[in-house]
C-alpha cells in the first residue's frame, strides 16, 4: 500500500478515536498520521525512511556548520556523521514487514511513547501505527 493510503486512514482511525474520546481532532489526527508512516521505516525507499534521512541529514548539517570550525572541519563532521548513519542503517535494519509490522513492537513503541510523551500522545501514535498494519493486512503478533 502507498504512503497517502496509510496517512489517510491513519488520520481516519484518529480522527475516529479523538471523536469518541472527546479529545482535541487536529492534534490528535496530527500525531496519528506520523505513526501510520512509522512501520514502514523498515524500508528503505518509503517515504518515512526519506523523510526521517532528510531530518537527520539537516540536523547533522546544521550541528556541523554550527560546530565553530573552520569549513573543512564541518565537512569533515559531517562527513563522519553520515558514514554513521548509513552504517548503522546497513547494520540494525531489519528487514521489511518483520518485527516492525508486529502487534508486540507497535505495544512495545506504545510503551516507548508514553514513557516519553505521556498517555493521549502515545494512543494517537499506536492507533497510526496500528492503522497501518490494519491496512496491510499484516497483523502478526511477533
Amino acid at each position: 500500500m502507498e504512503w497517502k493510503a496509510h496517512l489517510a486512514f491513519g488520520v481516519f482511525l484518529g480522527a475516529v478515536a479523538a471523536y469518541l474520546l472527546g479529545l482535541n481532532m487536529l492534534t490528535f489526527c496530527a500525531l496519528s498520521s506520523i505513526g501510520a508512516l512509522l512501520p514502514d521505516l523498515d524500508g528503505r525507499n518509503s517515504k518515512a525512511s526519506r523523510l526521517l534521512y532528510a531530518a537527520l541529514f539537516a540536523l547533522l548539517a546544521a550541528f556541523a556548520f554550527f560546530s565553530g570550525r573552520s569549513v573543512i572541519g564541518a565537512a569533515l563532521i559531517f562527513a563522519a556523521g553520515a558514514a554513521i548513519l548509513f552504517a548503522i542503517d546497513f547494520l540494525i535494519r531489519p528487514r521489511h514487514r518483520g518485527v516492525m509490522h508486529g502487534f508486540a513492537f507497535a505495544c512495545l513503541l506504545g510503551a516507548v511513547f508514553w514513557l516519553l510523551l505521556g498517555a493521549l500522545p502515545a494512543l494517537a501514535l499506536f492507533i497510526g501505527y496500528f492503522s497501518h498494519l490494519l491496512a496491510d493486512g499484516c497483523v502478526k503478533l511477533i
